[in-house]
């Protein structure tokens, strides 16, 4: 008899204490019974791992792995991954809660029509908000008009002629929000790179997407997304120089899944623009000249003339010869976009 779970949901925990049982609780009150979650304490310094164990004894469903020192996000999916059982693979952030019959649903949907990936919508909240998870919650109107074909059955080429939705969107980029098939997810080794401590979906979501045959976009939403100040999503740290760190195995690994030559120019595109968002968003100021300096070498490989063609207001070739002039018009750029929200 198989005892084997449907669907193991990936829980990494890490200076979460003050929200970790409520979102287990969520997880708990699922219509579906048969799931696993796998809360992975990333040798926090606070008394999640008590938490979780204390629900443990209350039900077995919840497994509970401890790092002897921190490795960061992506290691600890992996470390999840390494022990899922599930037929399916979720991934949850341990500050946000599921829908009651989230699970049950984009499940039987993977069941009854053989999918290799579902893509979901998210409900954002702040933590002095009231949420219901006993409600469900459709996908923003933003979700419909990336996908155009919802509760349709859709290879990724046939999202590959919107270069927003295959590349930069959210729905093609993070681990969560989406099921997937575990068997797929390991004959693909869709690890997170060690080290990497940002842009650590980047890797395994692409590799995957780009083998997925039968996709759905699903209207709902899958996660209830705390929005908080302490977010690491919301602070500037040296971390950032991760994207030029994963830059060489990512650009090859996408230049193998988009061997058509018009879609090796949106590797490209992408990389430019990520380039770009993780210096303005994420890295501290005093960085910036440094960073830009050590994409140049990445920039100057690329097809020039056509990013200049995309990107009109700053200099790709001064950029990829780490000209001075040329930075200081991407600081304009940021200036501008800045002060005119």
């Amino acid at each position: 008899m198989n005892d084997s779970p449907l669907v193991s949901i990936i829980i990494p925990a890490y200076k979460v204490s003050k929200y970790i049982e409520s979102c287990l609780n969520s997880v708990i009150n699922q219509s579906l019974s048969s799931w696993e979650a796998i809360v992975i304490d990333d040798h926090s310094p606070e008394n999640e791992y008590e938490i979780v164990k204390k629900i443990q004894q209350e039900d077995t469903r919840i497994k509970l792995i401890r790092h002897d020192f921190n490795k960061g996000l992506g290691e600890s999916r992996n470390t999840g991954c390494k022990y899922a059982r599930g037929k399916y693979l979720f991934f949850l952030d341990s500050d946000d809660l599921l829908p009651k019959d989230i699970l049950l649903n984009i499940c039987d949907l993977a069941e009854s029509k053989k999918l290799d990936l579902i893509i979901t919508d998210f409900y954002a909240f702040y933590d002095n908000d009231p949420i219901d998870i006993n409600a469900s919650y459709p996908a923003r109107a933003v979700f419909s008009e990336q996908f155009r074909k919802v509760n349709e059955i859709i290879s990724w080429k046939d999202m590959a002629s919107d270069y927003d939705l295959i590349m930069p969107s959210i729905f093609s980029t993070t681990c969560w929000g989406k099921l997937f098939r575990k068997e797929l997810w390991d004959d693909l080794n869709c690890h997170v790179p060690l080290g990497l401590r940002m842009a650590e979906d980047l890797i395994p979501v692409k590799k995957y997407l780009f083998s997925s045959h039968r996709i759905l976009a699903y209207p709902m939403c899958s996660i209830l997304y705390r929005q908080r100040e302490s977010s690491a999503t919301k602070k500037r740290s040296m971390n950032a120089y991760d994207i030029i760190k994963c830059y060489p195995e990512a650009r090859k690994m996408l230049s193998e899944a988009l061997s058509d030559d018009s879609l090796n120019d949106y590797i490209e595109r992408f990389f430019v623009q990520v380039f770009l968002e993780h210096m303005f968003t994420f890295l501290p100021y005093r960085e910036w000249f440094n960073f830009y300096k050590q994409c140049a070498p990445y920039i100057s490989e690329m097809n020039i003339d056509k990013l200049q063609d995309i990107f009109k207001r700053i200099s790709i070739k001064g950029w990829s010869n780490g000209s001075i002039f040329s930075f200081c018009i991407i600081i304009c750029m940021y200036l501008k976009r800045k002060f005119n929200k």
